[in-house]
């Protein structure tokens, strides 16, 4: 039988990382970005701990598409922010990306897992808890956190795709969700930058099929 393991920071995840299958989420950022460049027609997404690594790798693959950001500031020499917002107008089909982020990309390297790693979020929730219970594996859901403490956004992204795996996601469970987002600090940081669109994006619960998935340490699409 299928076991739930819900955690709120990275921080909380065992080392060595355990048996099954493990979701990170951080709905703001990495996570929401890595479901909407997928969307984008990017190829795939190589995740780095820090900057300066996914720099490198951009200059030696030219076609490589920088995206990341450090504590919620743009990095120097990278082409996009993740933010759905920043790149939603961009031609990307094709193309791979080097991606780092101050919490979901660290998040993957620091479990030193390289496969069966998925990646969740609210616009993706009910896919990747379609996915996980395909597979009957004992399940980890990952909130992301900010360095070592929960945040709003993380832990109602774990709720809704646990709610999702139980059959018990309620029209007011979704609005309470949404409300706890909306209230956020970090929803606040969006509002206060005028990223509103993007908050607005994310409250999209379940509005994408895609579930990125670690396979040999870069994330590709789920195939079923």
């Amino acid at each position: 039988m299928t076991t739930i393991h819900t955690l709120d920071c990275l921080e909380a995840l065992p080392s060595p990382a355990p048996d099954g299958d493990i979701v990170i989420i951080d709905v703001i950022m990495a996570s929401t970005a890595i479901v909407s460049l997928f969307e984008q027609g990017v190829t795939e997404i190589r995740p780095f701990a820090e900057s300066d690594h996914a720099h490198s790798y951009a200059q030696e693959n030219e076609d490589t598409i920088l995206v990341g950001e450090d504590g919620g500031m743009p990095i120097d020499g990278f082409d996009y922010v993740p933010l759905p917002g920043a790149f939603v107008e961009a031609d990307l089909a094709g193309r791979p990306v080097a991606l780092r982020s101050s919490n979901g990309t660290r998040g993957i390297i620091r479990s030193g897992v390289t496969e069966n790693l998925f990646i969740g979020s609210t616009v993706n929730a009910a896919a990747v808890a379609s996915v996980l219970d395909s597979r009957e594996n004992d399940i980890w859901l990952v909130a992301a956190g900010r360095q070592g403490s929960p945040v709003a956004e993380d832990s109602a992204g774990v709720r809704l795709i646990e709610g999702h795996l139980r059959g018990e996601v309620t029209d007011a469970e979704r609005s309470n969700l949404k409300d706890q987002i909306r209230g956020s600090v970090t929803a606040e940081w969006l509002r206060s930058i005028g990223l509103e669109d993007d908050l607005e994006r994310l409250l999209r619960f379940n509005s994408s099929d895609i579930v990125p998935v670690l396979r040999d340490g870069i994330l590709y699409p789920h195939i079923p």
